[in-house]
């Protein structure tokens, strides 16, 4: 009978530092072909800290092993963990990781799903890494068992904007400065300067000479440079 991951799963593990870790490493001594090792939840395996022991190096000590560990066998060992409900104050995703920050300080992949209320129920993967050259922000679904990526989480937020589509509309005729696009909208300066910067960033418009911003031009409309 063929073999299958599940054969493979438990429900009962030891704490890592009861016999958890050395059964990870021994399961990965015995079978070199395994690529994936995933510790569900962090909780579960995870030791208290020790009286007096600083929770940012508790944490620090507890992923140390286990990132050596996978590295060693060139296996990705996956560690769930939870976050909290309420998006953090400082604007920075990663402070969503419940307890200290020592859990990312050692991580080489950090990936944070969750679900915005505020946006409609907008479910978002965040990812970024030591071997990620930038932050990636995915928009997903759950369908039938499985999360789909359904592509750039700020393009579908800006596809699916009444106001900043209208601000692509208005520069379809032609570049406009901040001030022309909030008068053409009857909206706040502001708003609208906030609007515009996140075009910008996604590379849906670009700003161009007298502080004015047009659509990007397409690649057949690209001046062509001669040598002669």
């Amino acid at each position: 009978m063929r073999r299958t991951a599940l054969d493979n799963c438990r429900t009962i593990w030891n704490p890592l530092n009861k016999g958890g870790f050395d059964g990870i490493k021994n399961y990965l001594e015995a079978n070199a072909d395994c690529r994936l090792t995933v510790i569900d939840v962090l909780a579960k395996v995870k030791a208290g800290p020790a009286k007096g022991v600083d929770p940012y190096y508790d944490a620090y000590e507890t992923l140390s092993p286990l990132k050596a560990l996978g590295m060693k066998h060139g296996a990705c060992i996956l560690v769930l963990h939870h976050a909290t409900k309420n998006p953090p104050i400082s604007g920075d995703w990663l402070d969503c990781v419940m307890g200290t920050t020592g859990i990312v300080g050692v991580i080489d992949t950090g990936m944070l799903i969750r679900r915005d209320r505020r946006a409609g129920g907008e479910i978002t993967l965040n990812a970024t890494g030591r071997f990620m050259k930038d932050e990636a922000e995915l928009a997903l679904k759950f369908d039938s068992g499985n999360w789909l990526v359904i592509g750039n989480a700020e393009e579908i937020r800006i596809d699916n904007d009444d106001d900043m589509q209208a601000i692509l509309r208005l520069l379809e005729t032609k570049p406009l400065t901040p001030a022309d696009i909030a008068e053409a909208m009857k909206e706040n300066r502001s708003t609208v300067r906030n609007w515009i910067q996140r075009l910008f960033d996604a590379s849906r418009i670009e700003r161009i000479e007298g502080g004015r911003y047009a659509l990007p031009l397409k690649d057949a409309e690209q001046p062509v440079l001669r040598d002669d």
